[in-house]
């Protein structure tokens, strides 16, 4: 994952899986393995072991890497945010800023989690496709129904325009924008889904993939240059009151990849 800073003046490199080499003009080469990172600069070159605390501050507005008629948006740019609609308002129980948590229980602990983009890089151009990509993290909350085939997912969008003006992080259940009641359940009225994406039996971290014609023309017909999705959890496991609570890294994690929307556009 590679990501440049608003001025252009630093780069960031952060290894998810494998080995990649990293070439600086004063320095030389560097190899670097899965977890580990570095930052440069015009000057430096600094290097971060796996399992090192991470320094890089993803949190600010961050332009990611463009390739011709590719352009990629992530929460952490613009207006952009990541949050979680908790079911237990009066409390931030197992509640974690770098996360955005999703969970399907019988109890109260029900999560579901809201990306919010800011499409105004986007000007005018239409996208011919769009996939949105994100990093699953354990969160070691609740129990993981290992007997389940797969969880599985819905990403709803939301319409309404003025629905978009929500805050970063803990999001209150009752007014959480286009929320409904079930720990599955949206405003359909508000609403439209997306599609979906399963993962497999134990899978709660790594690398996960989204893509759908609806979410295409939902980005070219948005009209506010900002867009709010809607993550659930369908699935409901096996351990009675006590599910898994599964969790995505959030425009505040130090280390990994916000939510990011990459398109290719007309």
């Amino acid at each position: 994952m590679t990501q440049v800073s608003r001025k252009g003046d630093a780069t960031y490199v952060n290894v998810l899986q494998g080995d990649v080499e990293v070439v600086h003009e004063r320095e030389g080469a560097k190899h670097i393995y899965t977890g580990e990172s570095i930052e440069t600069t015009v000057a430096t070159m600094s290097f971060k072991k796996a399992g090192a605390e991470y320094e890089f501050n993803f949190s600010e507005p961050l332009v990611m890497s463009e390739h011709g008629d590719e352009l990629a948006i992530s929460t952490a740019e613009g207006q952009g945010a990541d949050g979680t609609a908790f079911k237990m308002n009066d409390i931030d129980h197992h509640y974690d800023p770098t996360m955005v948590l999703i969970k399907n229980s019988t109890n109260d602990y029900n999560r579901k989690g809201y990306l919010r983009f800011d499409l105004k890089r986007l000007e005018k151009r239409k996208t011919n496709s769009v996939s949105l990509k994100f990093t699953m993290v354990h969160s070691r909350l609740g129990s993981l129904a290992l007997s389940q085939k797969e969880a599985r997912f819905s990403v709803y969008g939301v319409m309404e325009d003025h629905l978009d003006q929500w805050r970063q992080g803990l999001l209150d259940w009752n007014s959480a924008p286009a929320n409904a009641a079930g720990s599955t359940e949206v405003d359909q009225s508000k609403t439209i889904r997306l599609g979906g994406f399963e993962l497999p039996r134990g899978k709660v971290s790594g690398e996960v993939g989204f893509s759908s014609d609806e979410l295409k023309n939902l980005i070219n017909q948005d009209r506010n240059r900002l867009i709010t999705l809607i993550i659930v959890c369908d699935s409901l496991g096996d351990q009675i009151g006590s599910n898994y609570v599964y969790a995505i890294a959030g425009k505040e994690h130090p280390s990994l990849m916000p939510p990011t929307l990459w398109m290719s556009l007309d």
